[in-house]
């Protein structure tokens, strides 16, 4: 038996589990490394959960492995006095109790470093610290502050301090990292897509689950795993007992996309909301952005689902008096005022089940909208050419800059300049000036033309638009952030444009957006579709002169109202007819939503002919699903099997059906160039519809239906 101690094997384990952190642990690598470094303190924080102790853990190994001097002080039972503080640092260093722990260290032969978790505990000492106890310890002493919020304003404030201390927040864990730990915590496969998505990466969150597996292996990530978990989380991040002015105050922040002292002292109708907004904004899980206060994603998603469960009714009274309160603003403010004010009514709408698939709100943040610069020219074109072909590339040239029609360029939010490559982008057309020639030449044009000449031509003042392009440069018309962007700002054009009497839409799939137009009231004008290319793209649209944008937003706010399984669904009971060309988009976004089944609940393959005549005409969606996804991937699979395939069953393999990180990270995996995967990844997806493509035509399938159903 070897005589290792229990410590050596905890630390083997910690070490066994810990992922991710590679720029914390290198900032304090270097920290520890170089004695000249001018940084000397560092300040972690985060939400609760985030893995502070963890990191911190992390830490006191990494000094061990360099045979450094590491003390530890857990604030999180340590009463916050000096006399305490200084008690519990002698403890930490095996000081004599009768010694001055700071002489002492002060006098110490080696450099050494001092860890002090639990920080915020220490928030009424924060000063002493600051100003008496730390500037005691030796000039060359490495310090860890790790704590729930920012740190004080005193730290960045005090001259002294300013180029010794370096505050580093703690975020979630990135989708690779997620799968890292997952894998480590022997998480079966098919189940760690789930857990990701539900968790974004918070490691608490994770934890939680993988022992709930570790405890079960069998168990599925479910619903009602979910709930068990956000009960968990729900008092991990408020601690203590609230008072119902605060209780109310958190359910509305984790309701809101922003939360402003006039939002909680409107809607909760509270005469004095600064004490309220103040509580909000000192919690750990509570950030602070210009239009207000938000939580962290997890920290919404479970105090969302927590009400939603707990009190529906007190989840739509608050879902109401907001919609109520967004309104008002909207007949009350200024024009430029308005455009937030529509983007916080539009995310009210995310919990509806016709909504939330379509619209992905909480990476809005990612990219913004900027307008076209000569130098984007090349980039949308190519956007074009890749997805419309080369015609329509050739009308988009011309409409590029016309005046006064529009184009809007999508940006990344992470970059840094002006002139960022643009990762989508629309186009506006004001058909009520489109000249003859331009109607000529512009299938789009003419069709939407002859549409209002046919329904109702305008009247003096009044003017039209046509969203002619709008699309994401990777997922083209697909659900992405960039694409949830336009529509936001396609809803803001069309209840802001004084004067708009008529808008049209398309798309390239009009049977997918089906769902959301219902939803949103927005008529299918199916005389106003066009061909380009050999392509059919199907419009949506409406008649702003029977609706007014106040009267719109009012049937929307409606419908928000609606209990969920009141909402009207697509009927289930007769198989659609579907052109080849809209049957390839359904797959593709079966595709893409492969690892979110409810995402899938609108693609139109649930209607196919053989989906029905494989799962039953009375089937349940789910049922339907279910069995989409098993033939899916025996079509899928059927690439594997033959030799001169196997590399393009590989690329789909790895890109829809398994956790990875980027496409271009598969492509290196896969030891292939990019250009080289992508033209894999477009011939199987090809290869796949085409097989069931032939299913569809014949609806005959192999197997009997019950073998592919179980």
């Amino acid at each position: 038996m070897s005589g290792q101690r229990l410590e050596g094997k905890l630390a083997s384990e910690r070490q066994r589990h810990f992922v991710g952190r590679a720029a914390e642990t290198h900032i304090f690598g270097d920290l520890i490394a170089d004695e000249e470094q001018s940084s000397k303190f560092l300040y972690l924080y985060g939400p609760p959960g985030i893995g502070k102790t963890t990191l911190i853990h992390h830490f006191v190994d990494q000094c061990r492995q360099e045979q450094l001097a590491v003390f530890l002080i857990d604030a999180r039972l340590l009463e916050a006095t000096p006399q305490a503080f200084l008690q519990a640092l002698g403890q930490a260093t095996g000081i004599a109790e009768t010694a001055e722990p700071t002489a002492v260290l002060a006098e110490l032969p080696n450099r050494y470093v001092l860890l002090i978790d639990t920080y915020e505990n220490l928030a009424p000492i924060d000063s002493w610290l600051r100003a008496i106890l730390l500037p005691q310890l030796r000039a060359d002493t490495v310090v860890v502050l790790a704590g729930r919020g920012e740190p004080m304003s005193t730290w960045r404030g005090d001259a002294s301090w300013r180029g010794l201390f370096r505050p580093v927040p703690l975020r979630n864990l990135n989708p690779e990292e997620c799968r890292q730990y997952l894998e480590i915590r022997s998480i079966p496969q098919d189940q760690q897509l789930a857990v990701a998505a539900f968790t974004h990466g918070h490691p608490l969150a994770l934890s939680l689950i993988a022992d709930l597996f570790t405890q079960n292996p069998e168990m599925l990530f479910s619903t009602q795993t979910a709930q068990n978990v956000i009960q968990m989380l729900v008092s991990e991040f408020v601690e203590g007992t609230l008072d119902s002015g605060q209780r109310a105050a958190l359910e509305l922040c984790a309701m809101l996309r922003a939360t402003t002292q006039s939002a909680l002292r409107e809607i909760l109708d509270v005469p004095d909301a600064y004490s309220l907004f103040a509580w909000l904004q000192s919690l750990s899980f509570v950030e602070k952005g210009t239009s207000g206060l938000f939580p962290h994603d997890l920290a919404r998603e479970a105090l969302s689902a927590d009400l939603q469960w707990r009190d529906p009714g007190r989840y739509a009274e608050l879902l109401k008096s907001s919609r109520l309160h967004y309104e008002k603003r909207l007949m009350q403010n200024r024009e430029r005022d308005k455009q937030g004010v529509i983007a916080d009514y539009i995310y009210l709408t995310r919990g509806n089940p016709l909504v939330s698939p379509f619209v992905e709100f909480d990476t809005l943040s990612e990219v913004y909208a900027d307008l076209f610069r000569e130098s984007d020219r090349q980039a949308l074109l190519a956007m074009i050419s890749a997805f419309e072909g080369a015609e329509s590339a050739q009308l988009c040239d011309y409409w590029l800059g016309c005046s006064p029609h529009k184009t809007h360029v999508v940006r990344s939010g992470t970059g840094v300049g002006p002139h960022l490559t643009p990762c989508g982008f629309w186009c506006l057309i004001r058909i009520d000036q489109a000249t003859q020639a331009e109607r000529e030449m512009d299938p789009a044009v003419a069709a939407a033309c002859e549409y209002l000449e046919r329904h109702g031509p305008l009247r003096p003042g009044e003017s039209a638009t046509l969203f002619r392009f709008w699309m994401s440069r990777d997922n083209y018309q697909g659900v992405c952030s960039v694409q949830s962007l336009i529509l936001v700002n396609m809803v803001r054009h069309c209840l802001l444009t004084p004067g708009l009497a008529v808008s049209f839409m398309p798309c390239s799939d009009s049977q997918f957006w089906a769902p959301v137009a219902e939803f949103a009231e927005l008529n299918r004008m199916q005389e106003a579709d066009f061909h380009v290319d050999g392509r059919k793209y199907g419009v949506y649209g409406r008649d702003w002169r029977t609706l007014s944008p106040i009267e719109w937003i009012n049937a929307l706010g409606d419908k928000m109202e609606m209990d969920p399984e009141a909402l009207p669904a697509r009927r289930q009971d007769s198989a659609i007819v579907l052109s080849r060309n809209d049957f390839g988009l359904a797959v593709r976004n079966v595709l893409r939503f492969w690892m979110n089944p409810t995402e899938l609940r609108s693609n139109p393959l649930l209607q196919s002919r053989f989906i029905i005549e494989i799962s039953g005409s009375e089937s349940r969606i789910e049922q339907r699903i279910a069995v989409l996804q098993k033939v899916m991937l025996q079509a899928a699979e059927s690439l594997g099997s033959a030799p001169r395939r196997a590399q393009l069953f590989d690329v789909l393999r790895r890109t829809y059906f398994e956790a990875a990180p980027s496409q271009e990270a598969i492509a290196e995996a896969l030891n292939i160039p990019f250009s080289t995967y992508r033209r894999h990844l477009i011939a199987a997806i090809g290869v796949v519809s085409d097989v069931l493509w032939d299913k569809e035509i014949d609806a005959v399938w192999p197997q009997k239906p019950a073998e592919i159903a179980k």
